[in-house]
């Protein structure tokens, strides 16, 4: 686990393949496959495809905590 604040990363490292995968909390959600409301909450968040992004609620405390 990577510190990073509220929220923490995590990194996976497999060192017998030599794989490394990192994870981050990005949302980018297909509309056409989510019902309403659920479809306008993932648009008017900015959170569908193809240039999703993390959740103003998550946004936030980072941007307050910035350095």
């Amino acid at each position: 686990m990577v510190p990073g604040g509220i929220f923490k990363e995590f990194v996976f490292c497999h060192k017998d393949s030599r794989t490394l995968i990192l994870t981050d909390t990005i949302m980018n959600l297909e509309l056409g496959k989510l019902d309403q409301p659920w479809r306008a909450f993932a648009q008017l968040a900015g959170m569908d495809h193809p240039h999703g992004q993390i959740l103003f609620g998550m946004r936030l405390p980072l941007l307050l905590q910035r350095k």
